[in-house]
């Protein structure tokens, strides 16, 4: 019985773990960074919600009304008192000019990505998914509902930062196409 439970833990550090390394190439791929510090920063959007969406996309899963409340309610308070302090004082350390001032700032860029990975983490635990085809569809559907809950409007430069989000996450999702998964 003691194997069984290891079994279900490791699971779902697995599930976090993928998560993880999903999110991570997909920011790192060309232009999805720029887009979601625009999308966090005009809308308030929490980036970790929008790449969990993408990657439940990438899982075949479409999110229901309930898990992305679920998610967004789990983290809220992580994101309210833990990310957003220390991103305040990173970018506030930025315009100083002294090594010192610098060298902190660094220190706090670690620390905010590290407090990003434990926040992925929770989001892999409160919904956890199964694999199955990749859907990019299911992504946008996941990503227009992230936004309607949050009440969103679909403008331009919104539908353009969520396109290049989902090319990074499937990159051979052609820009137009992803788009059109975007767009009601």
């Amino acid at each position: 019985m003691r194997r069984d439970v290891r079994t279900a833990a490791d699971g779902a550090q697995d599930q976090a773990r993928a998560l993880w390394s999903f999110s991570l190439a997909t920011y790192d791929a060309p232009g999805v960074a720029r887009a979601c510090i625009a999308l966090q920063d005009r809308h308030e959007l929490d980036v970790n919600i929008l790449l969990f969406c993408c990657w439940a996309g990438a899982r075949g899963r479409e999110l229901t009304k309930g898990k992305l409340k679920r998610l967004q309610e789990g983290v809220a308070d992580w994101q309210k008192e833990v990310v957003q302090p220390l991103r305040r004082v990173r970018r506030r350390l930025k315009s100083e000019p002294s090594d010192a001032a610098q060298d902190l700032r660094a220190r706090l860029l670690d620390l905010e990505i590290e407090s990003e990975r434990l926040e992925q983490f929770r989001l892999a635990d409160l919904v956890p998914l199964v694999a199955e085809h990749p859907e990019p569809r299911s992504a946008g559907a996941n990503l227009r509902l992230y936004l309607t809950q949050r009440r969103i409007a679909l403008d331009a430069d919104t539908v353009a930062e969520l396109a290049a989000l989902m090319t990074g996450a499937f990159p051979d999702l052609p820009p137009l196409l992803a788009v059109w998964f975007i767009l009601p």
